[in-house]
Formats: C-alpha cells, sequence, structure tokens
C-alpha cells in the first residue's frame, strides 16, 4: 500500500466535535498484549496473581452517578429522578423516571423500588411489583392515601391505591391529546415525543382528590377521583373575565389557602380552584414547588432554590450559580440540577437532584445527601477514595506491576498501586490539548488518551484518540510520539485500541474507519491488517471482511488479534494474515444472552484482556454494565455484574458494576476501569 507522511493535526472545530461526542457516549477499548508482559498487563502469566479475598471491591476513585440498585444512603442509586411527595410518615417518593419506577425512601435514607419493574417502559396496570410506567414524572397524595402520578411517557394519569394496585385513571397509553372527557377517553399531551425540550409536569390534589395537572402548553387539567378530565378556564382575578394564558407552566402546588401555586415564566402565580388568576410573587420557574403553612412558597429548578413570602418578599436560598454536589451550609451548598421538591411539616426541604442522581435534604440552612451518590468528577491524586478520575478508560500492568490507567477525560496517565495509591506519571490533570506535547510528567500533554497497552520494554504504548497520536510512556513519565506513515492520506481519524503481538509490532483499532491496522512497535509504515473500510460485520479474508466501529483489541500468543465490534456487537477473531471470523455474537444483534458463539449477546462490548493460559478473553460489555468471558471455543459467560443491575455492589461476586470500560487481568483477578474508577473482581472463574 502507499505510504505518506502523518499530516497535521485536527482543526480546532473538529476536536471540539470529537470532545463533545467523546463525552457523551463514545467508548473506550484498550488492547493489552505482548511480547513477554508482566503479569496482570492484559495477558495473564498464570501465575496465580492477586491472592486477596474473592469479591467485588473499590480499589481506588468513586462510582457515584446514575443507576438502579436499592440500598441505604450512599449505597442507594437513581437512574433519572422526577418528582417527589412525602406521605404522613416521612418516607419520600421518587419518580424514578429512568429506571420507569418510583422508589420510597424512609427517612432513615433505605431505598427500595415502590411500584413497577425496574427498566421496563410500559402501561400495564396491576400489583405494584408487576405494573409499568413510562416516564413517571409528578406525584401527589390523595386525601385517602392514594398515589396519583403523571405517567408523562404514557400521557396517562395512574392511581396507585393503599392497596399497592395500579390503575389508569384517565388517558390512553400512546394517545396525546387534549380532550376533555371521562378516563380513556380524555386525552393529555405531556411533550415526550417532541423535538423541543419537553415540559416538566407538575400535579397537586386538593381536599376533595380532585388532582390538577399541567402539560406542556398553556393550560391546567382538571381529574376528579372518577376520572373526569376538564380545563380549567383561567381568568385575571383583577380583571373579570379577562383571559390568562401562562407562559410555560411547570411544577404546581396546593397552598394552605386551597389555592393553586404554578411556576410559570420567572413568576409565582396563584390560581383558585374557579380558575381565577393572580401573580403572587417573583420566583424562577422550577418543576419543583411546594407551600408552606404561612404561605411561603419554595421554588426549586436547575442549582438554584428560591423562596417567596406571602408579602411577595423573594429570596434566593441556595444561589451557587454552577453545578456541584457539595453539601454544607446553604451558602456554600451546591446542586446540579433540581427536579423536584418536596416539604415536610418541620419545615426540611426535600430536593430530587437528577444532575448528581441524589436525594438531598436542606433543613436548618444545612443541605445534606440522604440517599444515593453523585458522580465524582474531580480527577486528584491519593488513596482508595480520595483519588479522583475525569474519565478512566483504558488500563493495563507496567513492568513494575502497578496498574496504569489512561485518564481520558483529565488528560493525563495515571498510576494505581495494588493498594489503591494513584498517582500522575505523565499530563497535567485536567488539560486536554489539541496539539499533544512530547516531554516528562505534567511538561507532557495529551488528546484524550483512550487505550493504553503494556510495552515491551516495560513502559506503556498510548493512543491519543483526538489526534490518532501513538505514544510511549516510560513508567517515569517519559512521552515520546511514535513516527508512522499512514496509508490513507491525511490524518487518521483516531485510533481506539492497541495491542502489542509477539513479534513487537501494535495491533490497532480505528472506529472511525472501521480498520484494524499494524505497525512497528518503535513506528515506520502502518498498514491495514483486516478491514474493506465499509461499516458491517461480514467475515471474510482482510480486504473483504467488515467491521462495525472496532474498540477493543488484544492478541495472543500466536499473534492473533481479537476485537470487540462495539456497534456490532461481537467478539472478532483476526488471524495472522487477516482472515476474521466472528468467535461470539451476532451482528447487528444487540442485547444480552449467555451462549456459545452466535446464540451470544453483547451490548457496545469495548475493552478486553486475554488469559495467555486458557486464551479465554474477558470483556468489558458496557452497556450491559458486565463483564463477560469468552472461551477459545465461544462459550459466553457472565462473571462479573447482572444484566440491568446499575450502580456498585460490593462482595461476593457477580456483585453489581456500572459502566465498565476497560479490563486488565492477573490469575484470576480482574481490574477494570468504571465512569469514574477503578475496581477489582477477585475469584473470577
Amino acid at each position: 500500500m502507499r505510504s505518506i507522511e502523518l499530516a497535521a493535526v485536527k482543526p480546532w472545530y473538529l476536536w471540539a466535535c470529537a470532545l463533545c461526542i467523546l463525552l457523551a457516549s463514545c467508548g473506550g477499548g484498550s488492547g493489552n498484549g505482548g511480547s513477554s508482559p508482566p503479569p496482570g498487563s492484559g495477558t495473564s502469566s498464570g501465575s496465580g496473581g492477586d491472592t486477596g479475598s474473592p469479591g467485588l471491591t473499590l480499589l481506588a476513585g468513586h462510582v457515584g452517578g446514575p443507576g438502579n440498585v436499592n440500598g441505604t444512603g450512599t449505597a442507594a442509586r437513581f437512574e433519572g429522578m422526577a418528582g417527589v411527595v412525602l406521605d404522613a410518615a416521612g418516607n419520600v417518593y421518587v419518580a424514578d423516571k429512568g429506571d420507569q419506577t418510583i422508589r420510597k425512601v424512609t427517612p432513615g435514607g433505605v431505598v427500595t423500588t415502590f411500584a413497577g419493574v425496574s427498566g421496563v417502559a410500559g402501561a400495564t396496570d396491576g400489583a405494584i411489583a408487576k405494573a409499568t410506567f413510562n416516564q413517571p414524572m409528578a406525584l401527589a397524595f390523595d386525601p385517602s392515601g392514594n398515589l396519583i402520578v403523571v405517567d408523562a411517557g404514557n400521557n396517562t394519569i395512574r392511581k396507585i391505591s393503599t392497596q399497592g394496585v395500579v390503575t389508569t385513571l384517565a388517558g390512553t397509553a400512546g394517545t396525546a391529546g387534549r380532550t376533555d372527557d371521562v378516563g380513556p377517553a380524555a386525552s393529555f399531551d405531556f411533550c415526550r415525543d417532541t423535538d423541543l425540550p419537553p415540559a416538566d409536569p407538575g400535579i397537586a390534589v386538593d381536599k376533595s382528590g380532585n388532582a390538577y395537572v399541567t402539560d406542556c402548553e398553556t393550560t391546567i387539567r382538571r381529574i376528579t377521583p372518577d376520572g373526569t378530565v376538564s380545563t380549567l378556564v383561567l381568568n385575571d382575578e383583577v380583571t373579570p373575565n379577562a383571559p390568562v394564558l401562562l407562559i410555560n407552566p411547570g411544577g404546581l402546588a396546593m397552598g394552605p389557602d386551597d389555592a393553586l401555586y404554578v411556576s410559570d415564566g420567572g413568576f409565582i402565580r396563584r390560581v383558585t380552584l374557579d380558575g381565577r388568576v393572580s401573580v403572587y410573587g417573583p420566583g424562577g420557574r422550577g418543576a419543583g414547588i411546594a407551600v408552606d403553612a404561612n404561605g411561603t412558597v419554595y421554588v426549586a429548578g436547575g442549582p438554584f432554590v428560591t423562596s417567596t413570602d406571602a408579602t411577595g418578599h423573594y429570596q434566593l436560598i441556595a444561589a451557587m450559580p454552577w453545578g456541584g454536589s457539595v453539601d454544607g451550609p446553604v451558602a456554600q451548598a451546591q446542586f446540579n440540577r433540581i427536579t423536584g421538591l418536596a416539604l415536610s411539616p418541620t419545615g426540611t426541604i426535600y430536593l430530587a437532584d437528577a444532575g448528581n442522581w441524589s436525594l438531598r435534604t436542606l433543613s436548618n440552612g444545612v443541605v445534606s445527601t440522604l440517599a444515593g451518590e453523585a458522580l465524582y468528577n474531580t480527577a486528584a491524586d491519593g488513596k482508595g477514595a480520595q483519588a479522583g478520575f475525569g474519565f478512566p478508560f483504558g488500563i493495563a500492568f507496567g513492568g513494575d506491576g502497578a496498574l496504569y490507567v489512561a485518564d481520558s477525560d483529565a488528560g493525563a496517565i495515571r498510576r494505581v498501586g495494588l493498594d489503591g495509591q494513584v498517582s500522575t506519571i505523565a499530563g497535567a490533570i485536567g488539560f486536554v490539548s489539541a496539539g499533544p506535547v512530547d516531554g516528562t510528567g505534567a511538561a507532557a500533554s495529551f488528546a484524550w488518551p483512550q487505550a493504553l497497552t503494556a510495552a515491551p520494554d516495560g513502559g506503556l504504548y498510548v493512543v491519543d484518540n483526538l489526534t490518532g497520536g501513538i505514544r510511549h510512556v516510560s513508567l517515569s513519565g517519559s512521552v515520546t510520539t511514535l513516527s508512522y506513515a499512514y496509508p490513507y492520506g491525511g490524518t487518521p481519524a483516531g485510533f481506539d485500541g492497541i495491542a502489542v503481538r509477539p513479534d513487537g509490532s501494535l495491533a490497532l483499532t480505528s472506529q472511525d474507519l472501521d480498520f484494524v491496522m499494524t505497525m512497528p512497535g518503535a513506528g515506520g509504515a502502518m498498514t491495514t491488517l483486516a478491514g474493506s473500510g465499509q461499516s458491517g460485520g461480514i467475515d471474510g479474508n482482510a480486504t473483504t471482511a467488515s467491521f462495525d466501529v472496532p474498540t477493543g483489541i488484544v492478541a495472543d500468543k500466536s499473534g492473533n488479534v481479537y476485537v470487540s465490534d462495539e456497534f456490532g456487537c461481537t467478539l472478532r477473531k483476526v488471524d495472522t494474515q487477516g482472515n476474521v471470523t466472528t468467535l461470539a455474537g451476532s451482528t447487528g444483534q444487540c442485547g444480552f444472552a449467555d451462549g456459545v458463539g452466535a446464540q451470544a449477546r453483547f451490548n457496545s462490548p469495548r475493552g478486553m484482556a486475554i488469559d495467555a493460559a486458557t486464551g479465554s478473553l474477558y470483556i468489558a460489555d458496557t452497556d450491559n454494565q458486565v463483564i463477560r468471558k469468552v472461551t477459545q471455543e465461544g462459550v459466553v459467560t457472565t462473571v462479573v455484574g447482572r444484566a440491568g443491575c446499575q450502580g456498585f455492589v460490593t462482595g461476593a461476586l457477580p456483585g453489581c458494576i456500572s459502566w465498565p470500560q476497560a479490563v486488565a487481568i492477573d490469575g484470576h483477578t480482574l481490574y477494570f476501569t468504571t465512569a469514574r474508577g477503578v475496581a477489582v473482581a477477585r475469584g473470577v472463574p
């Protein structure tokens, strides 16, 4: 093939676009292999490896963020928080629209699933453990203790009785509209199927059991206990018969004066039950709103919490103007994106901080986290939980027996000792460069370092995903860029996985071009090992075979490489001549299933490691939230995590994990990166 010299780096706008895409969802594979690798560098030495107690633990960093795990306090996880409401016993109910469930949180922070089936969207009525919801968003109790739910994705109003039975009170699932009628003949539109940002609906219930909801337009709808739906006719209270249109109604609450209070376009409006509207006072728009016994209205939205009393006095209670997750005195506390607010009789404010996946409280001027844990995103050196990562992707063992991590978002290579001590050996934390610089330690810079693997000299090879750079990093932190000639002209769009073959050559994956490439370990001419350049999942020879976003890559001791085809949801084998076969999975058939060969299913497989003794592969099956084992015969089993369980549950395997990215192996111990940490699973079969 023809070769030309590597061209200049991507223009700034391409770099920015690539970074945005990567931050949102792009996968990080780490291929680890090589000639005489150190134990655990991605190719097991078969020496027995780590001998700690079996089970799943966190080695360093944090494992907060979204999930669906029940538990106590920070052990619990929420997927997509919306409205909240309190019952008479002080329990908090959270509409977890991302998990399609209603979660219950006791005053002690114990989180359980109250209604719905985790992760299953639907419109099935029945017992609370079997009923299904579709983006439940707003909650309110009626005088009899029934929980009324705005099931926004279904455009319906649901009722959960005190006997634990779910029924549809009004509307028909799948039908959007604004028809006033009775039960299924009525219709609602909560703007779940619009290209515009959907409004967060509000709900309140009066003393007679009538429910009131805001939709995504300008109206308030009334639903009687028998399911009769009508639209309130809104008129100005000061000027009789002057129609009022709400601008952009959000949260809705019932006041002690039996009037509705709605946050609307930067104001709080008071609406009597016969439709007379007045401006109560200023107030930021928010989905969370509540009124205390004195008529003070609390509104929460974004990172702010405000109050407006009966005299119209407006106060910014939580005023930090940027997102964060800091507890403590309210003047210094930070919220991220508040979507729900509830007020207890004692004055404690409960806040659904959806941007932090946490239920927070504000009491006596102090903010605390009752349940859930924020996604810690500050990269810092330290030991165990004192350390932090930006977004750790690739992981491999270095020649000194320690783990090394490509911390993509931090723009650095981090060393993780087996005691959990984290240090930065190369790159300046927080600086991702469009034009990476060679150097030592903090003088070097990277452009989204994604995958890394052990080099034969005990150092590391690292790929800079945004520039196509291939770097060598010594364990003392000296960074040099390999020079290579790219066979297709211009600049490569970036590489995603890297492995060392027994002859010292490098094998790389390119998601953008759907190629598997190879080049000498010291740099030089790069050639295509396999791939037609057309997206697909065709097996065949080097020029006819196709890939669909090849990501992770490892090499065996014979020089064959194995590639995780992320969008194809398969595991492919490429022999030394470039012939490609599918070892497990079926192209385009994403899902979850253990089995043999084409019977197995993956969902976004990314980084992986190979056991040199058996040839078995261990793959981060990212969107299934598990790690899979694949034998040379194509037998697929799940060894860490449970499909559908997102969070971090330590102890006996399989446990529960979130967003595994890449894997390193040492005997029967797996080390893997998650969204913000490094975890270890010991005693893996």
